[in-house]
């Protein structure tokens, strides 16, 4: 929703967080729908308020969003870790600390911690071989072709999955008698 909303106001998505910290005056923006919220941006816009004060009550409404929706009923204590891409918003780290009356901790590169942590888990679990083709698939060529089965009546939309010309795969089809079509 953040992303969108600066997008219409011509905001580039690594800026939000430092416009919207330059925030003076406090606006609400009702966020627990993002319909509701884009209306109200306009709404704002059209009254002539600024731009960092409309970011930043959009921040104060997503963090009150999930304070109110997803927190609810639990019992937080530090240390507050905020990780994600989302993270990397100041802004948003800001709200969070003024919601939490805390530090909050953004880790170095936060946008990676939840792929280290699966990769973590999955080197514990170590169940042998893996479907993991390897790095060097990056060089080859993957290429899709689109085709309506002929098996059934529901002409299901296949997708076929080639790599570098090689037939490896297909998704799309919703029965039985259109799997093995065009193989």
């Amino acid at each position: 929703m953040i992303e969108s909303i600066a997008h219409r106001m011509g905001i580039q998505l690594d800026m939000i967080g430092e416009t919207a910290l330059r925030s003076k005056i406090r606006v609400i923006i009702p966020s627990k729908c993002g319909i509701f919220a884009q209306s109200s941006v306009v709404s704002k816009l059209n009254k002539g308020v600024p731009k960092e004060d409309i970011l930043m009550g959009i921040c104060r409404g997503l963090v009150g969003n999930y304070f109110t929706m997803l927190a609810k009923g639990m019992k937080l204590q530090p240390p507050y870790i905020f990780q994600g891409a989302t993270a990397k918003n100041q802004a948003l780290v800001k709200c969070f600390e003024e919601e939490l009356q805390d530090r909050v901790i953004v880790p170095e590169n936060p946008e990676f911690m939840g792929a280290l942590g699966v990769a973590l888990i999955a080197r514990e679990e170590n169940r042998g071989d893996t479907g993991f083709k390897g790095f060097d698939t990056v060089s080859h060529e993957f290429s899709t072709r689109t085709f309506y089965g002929k098996g059934c009546t529901n002409e299901c939309e296949i997708t076929a999955i080639f790599e570098n010309g090689i037939r490896i795969g297909q998704v799309g089809n919703r029965c039985e008698r259109c799997v093995s079509e065009r193989k």
